[in-house]
């Protein structure tokens, strides 16, 4: 046989995956590891995208996306994000995930360092690594609450560094950052002539504080900012592959070409249903944002009653619980919780080193779920707090 490619040693596997792929050997477990919504997706965006495909010849869309759509997608991010664009800064891509790696190899050279958040979601790494560069970490440290510190993204800055990933609020946290932060780490990004690729998939699920876009502080076609957003969290649509990325128009052009070598478009159905979730009422987004904060509320009145520390998350799906109490590593409470007590959640250790000591658990779970998984997440973790003690 030929030789495999050195690339596919860059793409790690994700500590997420790795525990859905054992929880799908566990019959009746109750899955708390994955952001994806148990709601259906919104009755009129499914019967407007089954009607778009009844009544049009489903073939080759363009490149870079339905027009209409990315006419939509401009005014939504000038109406939400207050991010000023055209339908030239707009590509419509295959989900965020497209849209976060066509802004890297827009923006990278092989070799490069890209500054990604620790903790930070797992895919980054597979994505930097594939697309040639080097990951280096900027910590988002626990005893500052997550929070983003600009001094410390600085500090991780070398002469090879290309970009800054930066997540808010943030997966797997929650945590919104300070909008002076985010200013002064575009002060920091054009100081250093370095890019920011800004993860926007949580823009619209916030509980508390208000959701700030970096890509909005300055001018479009002069900015260093490429904003990655997403249809999967806000309209409960993971499975139809949707997002979009905002970036200068120069950059633009070259997404667009990079998009028609790789993937060619997005389902020309996935963005007819994309153009009436925009288009649509709202008020389904709105009540599953209220779900959400629901689920969050009761998670944390649960973990208090048993005395299990927690970070508050100020949006996003997730809720990051210390067991550091246990004196286990991460994962290895990740697994005894899944053989023992047939819960799967996601270490800590899967997002980071400063996230060891956590499990993320994941507030796209059914009530129901949610509520019994935690309350044997709670016996176990008091069990070995004791034991440990």
């Amino acid at each position: 046989m030929p030789k495999i490619s050195s690339r596919t040693d860059a793409v790690p596997l994700s500590g997420i995956r790795e525990m859905m792929d054992l929880a799908a050997t566990i019959p009746g477990v109750l899955r708390l590891e994955i952001g994806d919504p148990n709601f259906q997706t919104p009755r009129a965006i499914t019967e407007a995208a089954f009607d778009w495909a009844s009544r049009n010849r489903v073939g080759y869309p363009p490149n870079s996306g339905l027009m209409e759509l990315r006419k939509a997608v401009a005014a939504k991010v000038g109406r939400v994000n207050g991010l000023a664009c055209g339908v030239e800064n707009v590509n419509v891509t295959v989900g965020a995930t497209g849209a976060l790696y066509l802004a890297l190899l827009a923006t990278i050279e092989p070799g490069m360092d890209v500054l990604v958040p620790d903790p930070g979601w797992a895919g980054y790494p597979a994505m930097v690594g594939l697309a040639g560069g080097r990951v280096s970490p900027y910590p988002l440290s626990a005893d500052g609450g997550f929070q983003l510190e600009v001094g410390a993204v600085e500090r991780a800055i070398t002469g090879r560094t290309g970009a800054i990933i930066v997540n808010s609020p943030g997966n797997p946290t929650g945590v919104l950052f300070a909008r002076d932060e985010l200013r002064k780490l575009l002060d920091l990004a054009a100081r250093r002539d370095i890019w920011i690729i800004a993860d926007e998939c949580y823009d619209e699920i916030v509980f508390e504080g208000r959701h700030h876009a970096i890509g909005a502080m300055e001018a479009i076609d002069s900015s260093r900012v490429l904003s990655a957003f997403s249809f999967s969290k806000t309209y409960a649509m993971t499975g139809w592959r949707l997002g979009y990325l905002v970036a200068p128009a120069a950059v633009s052009r070259h997404v667009t070409r990079m998009q028609a070598a790789a993937v060619s478009a997005a389902s020309a159905v996935a963005q007819a249903a994309g153009i009436a979730a925009l288009a649509g009422s709202q008020g389904p987004v709105a009540e599953m944002v209220e779900a959400y904060r629901r689920r969050r509320d009761s998670a944390m009145a649960l973990l208090d009653a048993a005395g299990i520390g927690y970070v508050r998350p100020d949006g996003a799906l997730y809720i990051m619980v210390d067991i550091r109490g246990t004196g286990m590593p991460s994962k290895d409470v990740a697994l005894a919780l899944l053989r023992d007590c047939a819960v799967c959640t996601t270490p800590g250790s899967a997002f980071g080193a400063e996230c060891e000591g956590f499990l993320r658990i994941s507030l796209a779970s059914a009530d129901a779920d949610l509520v019994e998984g935690l309350g044997r997440l709670a016996a176990y973790v008091r069990a070995r707090a004791t034991a440990a003690a």
